[in-house]
């Protein structure tokens, strides 16, 4: 799968490292969602969020995800 980040909180301000991390971690949980179907087309997700790094960061992804799977 090729993924391309286009948010705007991802305007250049990280590493050339950190940004092919960051797409290669949202490559694989795009495959996850995909072969497991978490996530059809049209659903809507509520996000328990707790303030800690885990949940930010899943907040952070499935916001970056929205479109993909709107």
């Amino acid at each position: 799968y090729t993924y391309s980040i286009e948010h705007e909180s991802f305007d250049g301000t990280l590493t050339k490292e950190q940004y092919d991390c960051t797409i290669k971690l949202m490559c694989k949980i795009i495959d996850y969602i995909k072969e497991n179907k978490l996530i059809q087309q049209g659903d809507q997700i509520l996000v328990a969020l707790s303030g800690g790094p885990d949940s930010v960061c899943l907040l952070h992804i499935l916001y970056e995800l929205k479109n993909k799977f709107s």
